[in-house]
């Protein structure tokens, strides 16, 4: 005789073990993507920050070397 199951029960039986584990699985995989998603938006974002600081001062040197900067 087979017990029903209810949404949110642990499972019971002898693949039981073997369900619960390849859930873990799954959300362990999932928490690991969003870290790497969360790092990788991270990064990009300290490379747009670090692109934008560095992308002044070379536009102003360009703006001298072809002579329409200021000369101050």
């Amino acid at each position: 005789m087979r017990s029903e199951q209810t949404a949110g029960s642990s499972a019971i039986g002898p693949d039981g073990l073997a369900v619960t584990a390849v859930r873990l699985r799954d959300k362990r995989r999932q928490r690991l993507i969003v870290l790497l998603l969360l790092g990788a938006l991270l990064l990009l974002a300290l490379l747009n920050l670090a692109l934008g600081a560095v992308a002044i001062p070379l536009r102003e040197m360009a703006a001298v070397l072809l002579g329409q900067g200021d000369t101050d």
